[in-house]
């Protein structure tokens, strides 16, 4: 009999192999969802490492940041310095990509994690920039963008989908 939490034995190697999540032994899905939220936070961190400099490179604010001001100009008021829209969007930024791990998480299979990581960051992508913020009037469609800077943003969201598979598997 196993022990509350413990791994069953793998026979034919004497190896500890963890559960398939569906099994007695698997995290819970709130474990699962505090898993993702953290890769969800760090894939977003690293792919702002790309995102950002391909942007300045491209002479373009990344993405993150346009969206952020376009934001601010919809609503009515003073409009904050830049400084502030910078800090305001990556916090946004931040916030979306760990809300999205956190969904990752829970949904995501144990199995084929780089393929599901990498498939549902494109998803977001082509949702995002295709789909609502063309939609919402904050970003262009990403056929109209500038192409270095799609380019820089699709490398960037492979990177999350990496980070998001590699952190879900350090941390189960």
């Amino acid at each position: 009999m196993l022990s509350p939490g413990a791994a069953p034995m793998n026979r034919a190697r004497g190896a500890a192999e963890p559960a398939p999540e569906n099994e007695p032994g698997a995290d819970p899905w709130y474990r699962r969802a505090v898993r993702g939220a953290l890769a969800g936070f760090v894939g977003t961190a690293a792919m702002s490492l790309v995102q950002w400099p391909v942007a300045f490179a491209a002479s373009e604010d990344p993405p993150p940041v346009e969206i952020g001001e376009r934001l601010h100009h919809m609503l009515p008021g003073r409009q904050p310095s830049r400084r502030a829209i910078v800090l305001r969007s990556t916090a946004l930024h931040l916030a979306f990509g760990t809300t999205a791990g956190a969904l990752y998480g829970i949904a995501a299979p144990r199995a084929h994690r780089e393929e599901t990581g990498v498939g549902f960051a494109a998803l977001i992508w082509s949702a995002s920039y295709f789909g609502l913020l063309p939609t919402i009037g904050v970003h262009p469609p990403a056929h109209r963008d500038q192409p270095l800077r799609q380019a820089g943003n699709v490398a960037a969201h492979i990177v999350y989908g990496l980070s998001l598979a590699e952190g879900m598997r350090l941390t189960g």
